[in-house]
């Protein structure tokens, strides 16, 4: 008999990683799941359960496995971690149980027992049960080297992806943070300048535009991120702003590759200023009342 499900497809959707690209589902649970990750190009595979002994791919990204109880827990984990690698992680859910307010059966201790790290979690409750789900890392899992095999295979944006997703994992101080924002900029740069300079990757310029704005607000002096992002602006035609950039960063500082990248962009041509063509403000009329809502990292120069 399948076990009722309090948890739906979104809320299980949530457990799999950005950066994941080969999924497992065991079963025929979630019968929308694929749905919910339309928006990414992952490959998601489903095998009845129990795994048969030959499966598609033996190596994925993420596994969903069936929901568990104190009794199949540790078979079940054991199952999960034989399809993924050291980067990999699986979505555990329990079966339904009576809400105590915590996970059932020492679930947390049995997780770090065996050398398993829980992040996104979720929670359902429903007639006084409750169903919880998480995604389970190895305690070992290391971000920044994943990010690194990612990259040295070709996939930048995953590498982007796996960075973004190092503040889930820890609480990082403002030097880290601006540290990680040189390292997402470089590694995004790399992903939009092998794109060609159309909708896909100007929808990823407004991610590194922020990313070099906490990487220089805390490094002003730093060169690499200002070349990056002048070679991003020259991508899209933008070379004004690229010298812009450029003639900031070698104007502070002694900075041979911006002045020799600044002497790759054409010159600009001669122009006058474009004439204000607003009518002057006669006094006559009330002073507008504008209000402006932006997020918590606003970069629109105010």
């Amino acid at each position: 008999m399948q076990t009722p499900l309090l948890l739906d497809d979104e809320a299980c959707a949530g457990l799999v990683p950005k950066y994941a690209s080969k999924i497992l589902i065991a079963g025929r649970m979630f019968p929308d799941f694929e749905s919910r990750l339309s928006a990414r190009t992952a490959k998601v595979i489903r095998v009845d359960w129990p795994f048969p002994a030959a499966i598609p791919e033996h190596v994925f990204d993420f596994v969903l496995l069936p929901p568990c109880d104190e009794a199949n827990v540790t078979e079940l984990l054991e199952v999960g971690l034989k399809h993924i690698d050291q980067h990999g992680s699986v979505g555990l859910i329990t079966k339904p149980v009576q809400d105590n307010g915590e996970p059932p059966f020492g679930l947390l201790e049995k997780l770090a027992a065996a050398g398993l790290l829980a992040t996104r979690s979720r929670m359902c409750e429903e007639n006084g049960l409750t169903q919880w789900a998480f995604a389970l890392l190895r305690a070992d899992y290391d971000p920044v080297a994943h990010a690194a095999d990612l990259e040295a295979a070709g996939f930048p944006m995953r590498a982007f992806l796996v960075l973004d997703s190092i503040g889930e994992l820890v609480e990082l101080s403002d030097d880290s943070i601006a540290s990680l924002a040189v390292e997402k900029h470089r590694v995004l740069s790399e992903a939009i300048l092998q794109l060609e300079p159309g909708d896909a990757a100007a929808s990823l310029l407004s991610f590194a535009r922020k990313e070099f704005q906490l990487a220089v607000h805390a490094h002003p002096r730093l060169v690499a991120p200002y070349a990056r992002q002048a070679a991003l602006w020259h991508h899209f035609g933008q070379d004004h702003l690229a010298r812009r950039l450029l003639r900031s960063i070698a104007h502070v500082t002694d900075a041979p590759e911006a002045r020799a990248l600044l002497d790759t962009l054409d010159s600009p041509e001669d122009s006058k200023p474009t004439a204000e063509a607003a009518p002057v403000w006669s006094g006559t009329r009330p002073k507008p009342r504008i209000l402006v809502i932006t997020h918590d990292n606003s970069d629109y120069g105010m």
